[in-house]
């Protein structure tokens, strides 16, 4: 007796580089399928770029944005951009370490200007499709 089941699920398939990322279906109850099941290392660096610069910065090892834009050999706009990570929300931060923020969140999305407000935050990116 041979019996045979068919499950079909509602996904998207999303290239993102070379990979190829699976989304939750939208207004899917759990979006846990979009999750990320281990860290990027490339948004884990930028945290860490961003802490390590803002410490050069309090400790006086680099007086200003300029100069520290010049001891690290990139712009100040980039220097800027990297620093703001600074203000995430601790629980997006945690998201990032841990490897549990939505498969969807990229550098690219760091990058671009963030609201201050945590809330704004979280909405934008842990809940980001």
């Amino acid at each position: 007796m041979k019996n045979t089941l068919t499950i079909q699920v509602p996904v998207k398939f999303k290239r993102q580089g070379v990979r190829r990322l699976i989304i939750a279906p939208e207004g899917a109850s759990d979006q846990r399928m979009s999750i990320s099941q281990q860290p990027d290392m490339n948004l884990i660096n930028l945290l860490a770029r961003a802490w390590r610069w803002e410490k050069l910065l309090e400790t006086r090892r680099c007086k200003n944005v300029a100069e520290l834009a010049e001891h690290e050999k990139v712009t100040m706009s980039y220097v800027c951009r990297i620093l703001r990570l600074n203000s995430l929300s601790p629980d997006i931060k945690r998201a990032i370490l841990d490897g549990i923020h939505p498969k969807t969140l990229r550098v690219v999305d760091l990058m671009k200007p963030f609201s201050e407000v945590w809330e704004e935050q979280r909405a934008k990116f842990l809940l980001k499709q």
